[in-house]
């Protein structure tokens, strides 16, 4: 959920990339929620590149995931967190290790997300509070698995 306006798009008339393609100086979150953030190595007609991409969703992530291919990849994931998620009063920027879905107790079809990073720490996303009875269902992302290196 990140907002743009024509007054910082960036006009480049003989950009090579497709004409769907435009570039902005500055972009804009007006929901303070948490957000991930890319790192994806492309493969070119003599050479590499990389380049930083920022999306809202989990299930946005698994789509990046799933569309791996020789030529595009997931290099690094960090999530970014607020203040009131990852308890500081500040945003902070993680790497991501791994996305659990959960079936969360007392209801039915109610599931949440658990968010693992470095060091240890879990975020939990989704109405997930009481966890003592949980369960993962699935599995969105696991850095183990998911990262390429090209």
């Amino acid at each position: 959920m990140f907002t743009t306006y024509h007054s910082s798009e960036i006009v480049i008339e003989d950009l090579p990339e497709s004409p769907k393609t435009q570039i902005w100086r500055c972009v804009e979150q007006e929901l303070i929620h948490s957000w991930f953030y890319l790192q994806i190595g492309r493969w070119g007609r003599t050479e590499s590149s990389i380049s930083m991409m920022m999306i809202h969703h989990a299930h946005e992530l698994r789509e990046m995931v799933d569309r791996q291919s020789n030529l595009i990849w997931i290099e690094q994931v960090q999530f970014v967190s607020p203040p009131h998620l990852n308890g500081l009063s500040r945003w902070m920027m993680e790497p991501l290790m791994k996305i659990d879905v959960l079936a969360l107790s007392g209801a039915e079809n109610a599931y949440g997300l658990r968010v693992d990073v470095t060091g240890g720490h879990s975020y939990f996303l989704n109405g997930a509070d009481d966890l003592r009875a949980a369960r993962v269902v699935n599995v969105l992302f696991d850095a183990a698995v998911h990262l390429k290196r090209n």
